[in-house]
């Protein structure tokens, strides 16, 4: 069993040294202005199909969203409001361990990971629980510090699931949510702790009973909102061409262009401190160059008006 382990492991860092294209998370998408922010407190400016090579933290405010692929089988979706932490990688092929959830909610969606099923995985580490994601399976999560509380909502697959505060696993299938209310901290700040043998402590809390959650609802609301944004995108994209066609109907009822005048129009300028004018002729072209003497209409800006003579 060690040895098929071991291969196992074998194919999926070869895999990912192998591919390193989709080592490092990969930016898919965004709504809005995310911040994403590497160590250096440098925030990062955004692209598709870029990658994240430095340790990094999101935060969204409430009309942001943004989607990264973090390794080859996994994706992750931040949601408005929301703060999460890439604090180092495995080694050079950029694979992320650990994700932390600081507050706010993601949706983490794996695909099939074959023979490459491994210790080498994401663990979504919240200060409730740790989620070591070795299945398939597609999750919400819902970490609340006011409250404070976490929820976690199945859309596909079979979650199991270990609070800290507890020694039983608890297996969270589709249509499942389960929701563990902590306790916040007497300063107001945080959240409160029991006390164990050898320094360890666990969150003080509930275990709350198992609730149904409609995955359906979620996954249309989520396609309702990815209409909507295509709806704005849409009428964006109509809007300019309006202004476009509107733009380019105002200039080509001009006669002459750059600058635009109409017929017998002239049209005054400053250059290297002599004032020169030119009409717009009845082919459509500036003619009749001549320097003219400095006056109001001369200025560095060409300026058009009715021709003085």
């Amino acid at each position: 069993m060690k040895f098929v382990l071991n291969i196992s492991g074998l194919i999926i860092r070869f895999l990912l040294a192998g591919s390193s294209a989709y080592a490092f998370p990969q930016v898919l998408s965004w709504k809005n202005n995310p911040a994403v922010v590497f160590e250096n407190k440098k925030q990062v400016l955004l692209k598709k199909e870029m990658m994240l090579k430095s340790p990094f933290a999101v935060v969204t405010d409430i009309k942001d969203l943004l989607e990264i692929k973090i390794n080859i089988f996994d994706r992750i979706v931040i949601y408005p409001n929301s703060k999460v932490q890439v604090l180092d990688f495995l080694d050079e092929t950029g694979f992320v361990t650990d994700f932390y959830i600081l507050d706010g909610q993601i949706r983490f969606t794996s695909t099939y990971r074959g023979l490459a099923n491994t210790d080498t995985v994401v663990t979504i580490k919240t200060p409730f629980l740790d989620l070591k994601t070795t299945g398939q399976y597609d999750f919400i999560i819902i970490l609340n510090m006011k409250e404070p509380s976490v929820e976690v909502k199945m859309i596909s697959g079979v979650l199991p699931l270990e609070f800290f505060a507890y020694e039983k696993t608890l297996k969270l299938r589709v249509g499942e949510s389960a929701k563990f209310q902590g306790v916040l901290a007497d300063e107001g700040s945080g959240i409160k702790y029991d006390h164990l043998l050898n320094k360890r402590k666990i969150p003080k809390g509930n275990l709350l009973d198992t609730q149904k959650f409609d995955p359906s609802q979620f996954i249309k609301a989520e396609v309702n909102l990815a209409q909507l944004e295509a709806n704005k995108l849409k009428e964006l994209k109509k809007k300019k061409e309006l202004k476009k066609k509107k733009q380019k109907e105002y200039e080509d009822s001009f006669l002459c262009k750059k600058p635009f005048a109409q017929k017998d129009q002239c049209v005054w300028w400053l250059e290297a401190g002599k004032c020169y004018r030119k009409r717009c002729n009845v082919s459509g072209q500036w003619g009749d160059l001549i320097e003219r003497p400095i006056s109001t209409n001369c200025t560095t800006i060409p300026f058009v008006d009715i021709c003085d003579y």
